[in-house]
């Protein structure tokens, strides 16, 4: 009659139970491994003197002019269906077609209301080219979002580049965007008047 091997033998012959028992001790030292902490050194670097930094109310006026880009940022949103870059885009060809009018004294006071329409010859035009160096997004992009715009009808495309609807000053979309810009423009100065941050330090 064959005897068989006692229990506690088992383990020494290979077999099934080596086969089950090597992956958990293989997880079980990965569990012990303490993880790697790498101590990077502070740059020694000498620190610039900055006249914004060191104003006493650099941090206040930076968040009040933080909260008044979102305030804006996310009235604009809504009317380009949260597309930033469109919307990007689209003011910096509005900025461009009436910066030669809000640059001159003269032009300021015949256009600085919307309730004028800057005429051709003081609009300044601006290219895709243009747009795609000046937001750094690729010109394809650009391609795609300023055709979005034009599709909307609030760019057109002139000889010369493009420009904003010249009569978006009546579109009702448009207009309700303007309201809330105001309100968080005053908003911005109320804030910054009453904190002091514009006193001369």
């Amino acid at each position: 009659m064959t005897r068989s091997p006692p229990r506690h033998a088992l383990s020494a012959v290979p077999g099934k139970a080596d086969r089950v028992d090597a992956p958990t001790e293989r997880i079980a030292r990965k569990r012990k491994r303490a993880p790697i902490v790498q101590d990077y050194p502070e740059p020694d670097l000498p620190e610039p003197p900055s006249a914004a930094r060191d104003h006493p109310y650099s941090r206040l006026i930076a968040h009040f002019v933080t909260e008044f880009i979102l305030r804006s940022a996310e009235g604009v949103s809504e009317v380009f269906e949260h597309d930033y870059e469109a919307a990007i885009l689209f003011l910096m060809i509005s900025n461009r077609n009436s910066e030669k009018a809000m640059n001159d004294p003269k032009l300021r006071e015949l256009y600085g209301s919307y309730r004028a329409t800057i005429p051709p010859e003081h609009a300044l035009l601006i290219s895709r080219m243009a747009l795609a160096r000046a937001t750094g997004l690729p010109r394809e992009t650009v391609r795609r979002k300023v055709a979005k715009l034009i599709d909307k009808g609030w760019v057109i495309e002139l000889p010369g580049g493009l420009r904003a609807r010249p009569d978006l000053n009546r579109h009702s979309e448009y207009v309700r965007t303007l309201e809330p810009q105001a309100q968080n423009l005053r908003r911005l100065f109320a804030m910054l008047l009453t904190s002091g941050a514009l006193n001369p330090v």
